[in-house]
């Protein structure tokens, strides 16, 4: 987990002085569109990272009614 979160830090301060662009009929950069996709994976990665803490060693599976 923290590789990625570092990779992902790295990538927005090298991608720091591009301008981002939002909305209908303007086309993003390739760099803004490598950016969002790893940060969408971060998100990810950190909801499968709790996932498998309220799951724990001893299941393969939970459900959605199981808390911490």
């Amino acid at each position: 987990m923290g590789k990625f979160r570092t990779l992902v830090e790295e990538v927005s301060q090298k991608y720091a002085g591009i301008e981002f662009v939002y909305g209908k009929e303007k086309r993003k950069s390739a760099e803004q569109r490598e950016l969002e996709k790893l940060q969408e994976w971060l998100i990810r990665w950190e909801g499968y990272e709790k996932q498998l803490v309220i799951m724990g060693k001893g299941r393969n599976s939970y459900s959605r009614t199981d808390q911490v």
